[in-house]
C-alpha cells in the first residue's frame, strides 16, 4: 500500500514538475518570438530609412540638391503622418506626446512646420514636376 502510494505521489510531482518546466519553456519561446517579430519589424522601417538617407547622400554628393530636398520632404512627410497617426489614439498618444513636445512640437499643433509637406495622393506622396522619378507609396 505504501509503494502504491509512494508511486502515486511521485507521478503527481512528476507531472506538476512537467506541467511548470514546459510553461516555463513556452513563454520563454513566446517572449524570444515576440523580440524576434519586433526586430524584423524594426529593420523593415530601418530599411526603408536607409534607403532615404542613401539617396539623399547621394543626390548631395552629385550636386543633386533639388532631389536630396525632395527626398527629405518625402521622408519628412511619411513620418510626419505616421506620428500624427499614433498621436490620434489615446492607447498610443501617452507613450510619445511628452518626446513630441520636447523635440517636434509641430506634430502637437504648438508651432507650424517648418519644412513643405508633401501630401499623399492616391497613396503616393511625390515632389512634383520639377524633381521626377521620386514618389513613396504606402506600406502594405
Amino acid at each position: 500500500m505504501k509503494k502504491k502510494i509512494g508511486w502515486a505521489v511521485l507521478l503527481v510531482v512528476s507531472h506538476i514538475l512537467i506541467l511548470i518546466g514546459g510553461s516555463v519553456i513556452g513563454r520563454h519561446d513566446a517572449i524570444d518570438d515576440l523580440f524576434g517579430q519586433a526586430e524584423k519589424a524594426d529593420a523593415q522601417v530601418a530599411l526603408g530609412r536607409y534607403t532615404i538617407y542613401r539617396d539623399m547622400a547621394k543626390d548631395i554628393k552629385t550636386g543633386r540638391y533639388e532631389r536630396a530636398q525632395c527626398s527629405a520632404r518625402l521622408g519628412a512627410s511619411s513620418m510626419y503622418d505616421n506620428v500624427k497617426t499614433c498621436l490620434a489614439k489615446s492607447e498610443c498618444r501617452d507613450s510619445i506626446e511628452k518626446k513630441a513636445h520636447e523635440v517636434a512640437p509641430e506634430l502637437l499643433g504648438e508651432v507650424p512646420l517648418e519644412f513643405e509637406y508633401l501630401e499623399s495622393k492616391n497613396g503616393i506622396r511625390h515632389c512634383g514636376e520639377n524633381v521626377p522619378n521620386i514618389y513613396v507609396k504606402p506600406a502594405r
